[in-house]
């Protein structure tokens, strides 16, 4: 390996990591930033943490709903707790875009709509009728997609509503029996969803529906493991999904072709083990919460893929009971929450971390717009350029990767437009409408497949 980079884990109150395997020779630096606590019990609670902007939001169940701002990351500052009687119920999972936060009151099957332009003095404006179970919430376009879980008495699946309605309204839905948790939405309307496995012997499974229009939609395939275990979680990185096998351990998929997804690589232990809780990754490095019966069994582990497999790098001990992992560009949240059967008061814990990578993005980058006009058509056509990081001489830049998202749209939306080799420093965008209107950021990639964080933001 061509760089080192020191494994600087600052943990304050948590045990030492002496014990864990060596990682000198790798290529993640991991910084202890901050820690907050909160009050966290009832419906909506078990609901993971979401950044949007500077501000970060957790549901926190009956207590109602936390607003920090995160601007320095080191210094977290709270801003407002919107009870859950200012909501109208208990604040489960939520999504934010522009200034309106989109937030589930399971024990209501309402979502709040709350005006966020002044977070430190959010309004619930509206709320709108959802069906029960809702785990999770995705933004993508004019769209809200609203994961529920199925149950004895319900379908779950996928529910579309239009945010350009008042209230937003249905617009369509993809639903089956046995839901799991699973779940992924990619920046073009392509969902990943878990299906639970029917009976002892039967395998999870991951259907991959088109509902980029979803009033129709439309299912491309269906992935069934060889193994068990259930999909606690799912996450995307480039083209590869990388899904928490709750009993197993670590599925990677190739979704280059979305007709026929593909195993890529695996990390499956032995039982009795942790169970994979929540997964995120920076690729090839994989964040995981484990969790299981024992107190032992809580903690977060790093992996790092290398062919077909994944090794493990290193474990971060959790001070209880082991929730969820949550990534927003370079910072890591490690979410844990207190069992309510031992606390009065359970507390939601959410420590704060710092990802960084030697290679660093591309710099000067800038975009041309150009009109290509015909008897017969018209398209715009956008050339983004972009030079070499004198800050990785050293390091064999394989290749970059552009990446591109709606106008105004969040982080979460951006979608691989395409790859160039590391000797180019360019790319074209093209049979583009002329009323368009994208950002475009672009990465640096390494021969092993680390990728750099996003380059500065360009737009038409």
């Amino acid at each position: 390996m061509r760089i080192k980079l020191i494994l600087a884990v600052l943990l304050i109150s948590l045990p030492s990591l002496s014990g864990l395997p060596s990682a000198a020779e790798e290529t993640l630096k991991i910084t202890y930033l901050s820690r907050i606590q909160e009050p966290s019990w009832a419906w909506g609670s078990e609901a993971g943490v979401y950044v949007h902007q500077n501000q970060l939001y957790i549901p926190l169940g009956y207590p109602g709903l936390a607003v920090y701002d995160i601007s320095r990351p080191d210094q977290p500052v709270r801003l407002k707790v919107l009870s859950s009687f200012e909501l109208g119920g208990q604040a489960g999972p939520l999504a934010v875009r522009e200034n309106r936060a989109y937030l589930a009151l399971p024990d209501e099957s309402a979502i709040a709509v709350i005006d966020v332009s002044n977070p430190a003095r959010p309004a619930v404006l509206t709320r709108f009728t959802v069906a029960q179970g809702v785990q999770q919430l995705q933004i993508r376009g004019s769209y809200l997609y609203v994961q529920v879980g199925s149950s004895i008495q319900n379908e779950g699946g996928i529910f579309a509503f239009d945010l350009s309605k008042e209230p937003p309204s249905p617009a369509g839905q993809y639903t089956k029996d046995l839901i799991d948790p699973g779940f992924f939405l990619t920046g073009t309307g392509m969902v990943f969803l878990a299906r639970t496995p029917a009976y002892s012997y039967d395998s999870a499974k991951i259907d991959c529906v088109d509902m980029s229009r979803p009033e129709k939609p439309v299912l491309k395939s269906q992935w069934a493991s060889k193994y068990p275990g259930n999909i606690s979680d799912i996450d995307m990185n480039g083209t590869r999904l990388f899904c928490a096998a709750y009993w197993g351990g670590i599925w990677v998929l190739d979704a280059s072709d979305v007709t026929d997804l593909r195993l890529a690589a695996r990390f499956d232990w032995i039982q009795p083990a942790p169970y994979s809780k929540s997964i995120r990754a920076v690729t090839p490095y994989v964040f995981l919460a484990q969790g299981g019966p024992a107190m032992s069994d809580q903690k977060f582990s790093e992996y790092k893929m290398s062919g077909d497999g994944l090794r493990l790098i290193q474990e971060i001990p959790a001070s209880t009971y082991t929730h969820s992992v949550f990534r927003a560009g370079e910072l890591l949240f490690l979410i844990e929450q207190e069992s309510p059967w031992g606390n009065s008061f359970p507390q939601k814990i959410i420590r704060v971390y710092r990802i960084e990578s030697a290679l660093l993005p591309p710099t000067q980058v800038s975009l041309k717009r150009q009109i290509n006009r015909s008897l017969f058509f018209q398209e715009a056509v956008h050339t983004i350029s972009w030079r070499s990081n004198p800050g990785n001489e050293g390091i064999a830049v394989s290749s970059y990767r552009v990446y591109r998202k709606p106008a105004g749209g969040n982080d979460d939306e951006y979608v691989l437009r395409g790859a160039v080799s590391g000797s180019t420093l360019s790319y074209v965008d093209f049979r583009l409408k002329m009323s368009q209107k994208f950002e475009y950021v672009v990465t640096a990639v390494d021969g092993e497949g680390l990728e750099s964080p996003f380059s500065i933001t360009v737009k038409n």
